[in-house]
């Protein structure tokens, strides 16, 4: 289910916008006012008396053309104008460079308790960063119960039923050299151009639960490598319970869409086997391998996997932090898989 795209007016007062020093001059009863449109706008040519342009949901930019202009219209002009423009669709007004606003002007939004903001910066600097702010926030958005990771620099997703095993078989993916961005609650965004990101909140990022062992930190038990902060969705993956009496497409010919925002994106499914649920495992990375293949040649798949220490076990990596290793025989052995090739092959598990 998407997220409402909206942005209230107070989320302009907020930290992301701190450096722009924005302070309230008037309307702070309505800073709940949505902010529909990510494009902003000057209202030069309503101040003139052309209002056809002027577009609900936009914050509106006085900046110092719009002051000058304004003070050579006559008085009842004046007024008329921002009685007109103040009874549209504006959810705000900023006046920048740090100006006094039109006393008549100040006058009517305080009496229709009509939000307006001032800063010091310049109106170009204020349009590039309130216009990117709102470009951020004002996309569509949901979350899914999931896993994404970056696997051979491809974004994969792992959807499935609770205890499918998708956290156990993220685990073996990152010991094996590829990076998680995020677990459990993937937010993803859905840009203009048809591009899926997946980020981790922050209450949660670089975490992950394992059934039994409890939460633990990705980047402090394998390193900066081990996870990313945001990634393309290219691929999605269902891990389910094989079931015997269903049939299954082997080849991989029935080509399957997972729609996420509207927006189909490649999909595959991976079965634990009869006896060990872990047969599941290197399915993710043999997809990572095999799916760009499939894909729109020419796109940037982002980094690749940590190289690898010669003669090490395929996906093992060499850190330089003690803390690293000392953090993973925590987890009752997954430390062994991170050894370097001077201390020897790790044994290999069975199921590999």
């Amino acid at each position: 289910m998407s997220d409402s795209a909206v942005v209230e007016v107070r989320e302009l007062l907020g930290e992301e916008l701190s450096d722009l020093e924005i302070r309230v001059l008037c309307g702070a009863g309505n800073l709940g006012h949505k902010i529909t449109n990510p494009r902003v706008q000057k209202p030069g040519l309503a101040f003139a008396g052309y209002y056809e342009y002027i577009k609900p949901g936009r914050v509106q930019i006085i900046g110092e053309s719009e002051t000058e202009f304004l003070k050579r219209l006559p008085l009842a002009v004046r007024i008329e104008r921002f009685e007109t423009i103040t009874g549209l669709d504006v959810p705000v007004f900023i006046v920048t460079k740090g100006l006094e606003p039109e006393t008549e002007f100040l006058a009517r939004c305080r009496e229709i308790d009509q939000p307006v903001l001032s800063t010091k910066a310049l109106s170009s600097s204020v349009i590039k960063r309130i216009s990117y702010f709102l470009e951020e926030h004002l996309v569509p958005s949901t979350r899914v119960h999931g896993v994404l990771l970056d696997v051979y620099g491809l974004g994969i997703l792992l959807i499935g039923s609770s205890g499918a095993g998708k956290s156990e078989t993220a685990l073996d993916l990152i010991t094996r050299g590829h990076s998680l961005v995020a677990d459990d609650r993937v937010w993803i965004k859905r840009y203009p151009n048809g591009e899926l990101l997946g980020t981790c909140e922050e209450p949660l990022r670089h975490h992950m639960e394992l059934r039994g062992i409890g939460i633990i930190n990705v980047q402090d038990l394998f390193g900066l490598a081990a996870v990313r902060e945001r990634k393309p969705i290219d691929l999605v993956i269902e891990l389910e319970h094989w079931d015997e009496t269903k049939a299954y497409d082997r080849l991989g010919l029935d080509e399957t869409v997972h729609e996420i925002l509207d927006t189909p994106c490649p999909a595959g499914t991976g079965r634990d086997g009869p006896r060990d649920p872990r047969h599941a495992l290197p399915v993710p990375q043999a997809a990572g391998g095999a799916w760009p293949q499939r894909l729109q040649p020419g796109r940037d798949r982002g980094a690749q996997p940590c190289p690898q220490a010669p003669g090490a076990p395929f996906g093992s990596r060499v850190h330089p932090q003690a803390g690293s290793q000392d953090g993973a025989r925590a987890l009752g052995g997954v430390g062994q898989w991170r050894r370097s090739s001077a201390k020897g092959p790790p044994p290999s598990p069975s199921w590999c």
